[in-house]
């Protein structure tokens, strides 16, 4: 007979209540950005994102994958015949951080990718698709821009969980 002692589920919830409790505590006295810091760093953020990104535009994106230029010519066939963009993406394309997603890449800027993608990129204009597919070192491309916008700051507001974050971290890791 197995004398093994096994917490009783009342104890065993007791201690899961503990634990919770103490990861709450630890939460609560990780270090906290002032309204003062927060406002800094997004001064400076903002400062630095004006001489990156000011009167450059965001690309609305998606991009289907492949090895070869017979492969992603095969894609923009299946595109072109009718087929969506996002279920070709799923089945063929080899980025696994976008296929899954219908080949979303989102809003980017194109200092964001290689310059031959960029490049292609940014010819599209405010919508289109790459015809032909494009090379770079990655594989061939089939690309399409569904939009395009005027970059736009976020406001302090819309910034304010992002910056929380980034000062709780640098805090933390002082």
């Amino acid at each position: 007979m197995n004398h093994a002692k096994t917490p009783s589920p009342r104890i065993a919830i007791a201690l899961l209540a503990l634990l919770a409790l103490s990861l709450a505590a630890c939460q609560s006295t990780s270090p906290q950005a002032t309204e003062a810091e927060l406002r800094a760093e997004y001064a400076r953020a903002s400062a630095e994102w004006t001489a990156r990104f000011q009167g450059q535009y965001e690309y609305n994106v998606r991009h289907i994958m492949v090895r070869t230029q017979a492969q992603a010519e095969a894609a923009l066939a299946r595109v072109r015949a009718g087929q969506s963009f996002g279920a070709v993406a799923n089945a063929v394309s080899l980025d696994e951080g976008s296929n899954r997603k219908g080949g979303e890449l989102g809003w980017n800027f194109g200092v964001y990718f290689v310059p031959e993608f960029a490049a292609a990129m940014e010819a599209l204009g405010p919508a289109g698709m790459t015809d032909p597919p494009v090379h770079t070192p990655f594989g061939w491309h089939v690309i399409e821009v569904t939009q395009r916008r005027t970059a736009m700051l976020p406001s302090f507001e819309q910034s304010r969980p992002s910056l929380e974050k980034l000062l709780r971290d640098r805090k933390t890791r002082r």
